[in-house]
């Protein structure tokens, strides 16, 4: 379907806005916790398994605003929500800075799954869609969105961790408040003035007539909403614990923080590379060729390998976890019907949210209970596995 007429000016100031704010927003909101990890630890004395809590908890509630959040943004559009939701983010890294009690600690995060929700992938990829509706247009501006936000890491974290070195935890957190407001809040409200929430274009195109019924399949729905709910617990839990994990394999946390620093350059060539290659093979052989080497990296990582080992690992697992976002919405648009396309992308959001909510959580209690990371990425492993064999079977069902 072509993309409608927009002012070529105008799409490309609103995507590449989008970019800007998307990896700022992920470097601080989501990627700064992981560097904290340590520091937090050493200061206030509190396990991997609360700190981790915490975090599970604002994910969860950022999982269950999903549905009334996408439902606002097709209403109204991106601009006031995600405004407030920056708002909300600076005001809330602020308070982290300030944290002494356990109890603040996950109040805190409690209020944080609002700008989570409000900021991240899914608000951005509900602006792109509803500016410029579907089509090849939108496939170059989503892979474009993904690549600049994708180095989030890269950038984000190796300037944390300066931060908390030079600094502190603490005041490293009101600097990163400090850029977050500067960047996303003025952004979000200029420039996505007027965005529309539903692509008119899109609809007048793919309007179901009233009453009409549209089948698929809701195995097919489930399997594919359990395979990438898996896939984002893998990417998850290795998103936020990486860099303990590898320090705890004895590496120094200047090496630990480079090594995730690449995972940000493995999305900048996995994306395109998906991209072009997608419609060259079937679903089927993509089920096997993303969650496989997923699995397998995650296993060499358990066995406490060399630096160089640790990079190629980080580099494979950062290509893979980048196709991967791009992935469920393929899945999406070849296995249902184009008018589903919103009740299923809810479906497969909600799942795949209340996976990276439950990551964290899971993870570090899995170090609480048994003293290291192992047993949390040999159960990685595993979900990548029955991810990986749940998108195959989705595919295989195709629509029914």
């Amino acid at each position: 379907m072509d993309s409608p007429p927009t002012a070529p000016a105008r799409w490309r100031t609103v995507v590449g806005t989008l970019a800007l704010t998307e990896i700022v927003s992920w470097g601080i909101l989501y990627y700064t916790f992981g560097v904290l990890v340590p520091p937090m630890q050493a200061e206030l004395g509190w396990s991997q398994g609360m700190l981790g809590g915490a975090f599970s908890l604002a994910l969860f509630v950022s999982a269950f605003l999903a549905l009334p959040v996408g439902r606002w943004l097709e209403r109204h559009g991106p601009r006031g929500l995600m405004t407030l939701g920056s708002c909300a983010g600076v005001v809330l890294v602020f308070a982290w800075s300030e944290v002494e009690h356990p109890l603040a600690f996950f109040a805190l995060f409690l209020a944080f799954g609002f700008p989570l929700a409000s900021v991240l992938y899914e608000a951005a990829f509900a602006a792109v869609i509803g500016f410029l509706g579907r089509g090849r247009r939108t496939d170059v501006a989503l892979l474009f969105l993904t690549i600049v936000a994708g180095l989030a890491n890269t950038v984000f974290v190796p300037l944390t961790q300066w931060l908390v070195d030079a600094h502190g935890w603490r005041a490293a957190l009101r600097v990163l408040a400090v850029v977050l407001g500067a960047i996303t809040i003025p952004l979000h409200a200029l420039v996505l003035r007027g965005v529309p929430g539903r692509s008119a274009h899109g609809a007048s195109r793919e309007r179901v007539p009233a009453g009409a019924s549209v089948e698929f399949s809701r195995l097919g729905l489930y399997l594919c909403a359990v395979a990438f709910a898996l896939a984002q617990v893998a990417g998850t839990a290795l998103g936020v614990y990486l860099l303990p994990i590898l320090v705890e394999q004895g590496f120094d946390a200047s090496f630990a923080a480079a090594a995730v620093s690449l995972t940000g350059i493995g999305q900048v060539f996995g994306r395109p590379l998906f991209t072009w290659l997608r419609p060259r093979y079937s679903l089927g052989f993509w089920s096997v060729v993303l969650f496989l080497p997923f699995a397998v990296v995650v296993g060499v990582l358990a066995l406490e390998p060399s630096r160089a080992v640790v990079l190629a690992c980080v580099f494979v697992m950062a290509m893979v976890s980048g196709s991967l976002t791009l992935a469920r919405t393929t899945w999406t648009l070849e296995l249902f019907p184009v008018p589903c396309f919103a009740r299923v992308n809810g479906v497969l959001g909600l799942w795949s949210l209340i996976g990276r909510a439950g990551a964290p959580l899971a993870m570090g209690a899995a170090h609480d209970v048994f003293g290291s990371h192992r047993v949390g990425l040999v159960a990685l492993v595993i979900a990548c596995l029955v991810g990986g064999a749940c998108a195959w079977v989705a595919a295989r069902l195709g629509r029914k």
